[in-house]
């Protein structure tokens, strides 16, 4: 549990400093956990602007857009099942049905 605990802690530091989110500070001038010689995580992170906000909504949109895409792709090229087919042609039938049935009454 600990040593999970420790990965998850390093993976979070270790990424916040690739993603450029760290900011170097001085021993002096850092904020310590009460209680002990560490840093509070606080006083590192570089705070968001609006413009990294709304690239973070724009890229999570674009992925979103891209995962549907990909989706309605595969199942264009997938294989077909006959159980959706009739279920299609069950629904169409019904459409038809019902616009034959709205163009007597409008008659």
């Amino acid at each position: 549990m600990a040593a999970d605990e420790w990965t998850n802690d390093a993976t979070f530091c270790c990424r916040a400093c690739l993603a450029k989110r760290v900011r170097t500070t001085n021993r002096n001038g850092s904020v310590f956990v009460q209680g002990t010689n560490q840093s509070a995580l606080h006083s590192v992170l570089v705070p968001m602007t609006d413009q990294m906000k709304r690239f973070r909504g724009d890229r999570h949109q674009l992925v979103c857009l891209q995962r549907e895409l990909q989706a309605v792709e595969d199942a264009f090229d997938g294989d077909v099942q006959f159980v959706n087919m009739f279920k299609k042609k069950k629904i169409g039938i019904q459409r038809i049905c019902r616009s034959v049935a709205q163009e007597k009454r409008s008659v």
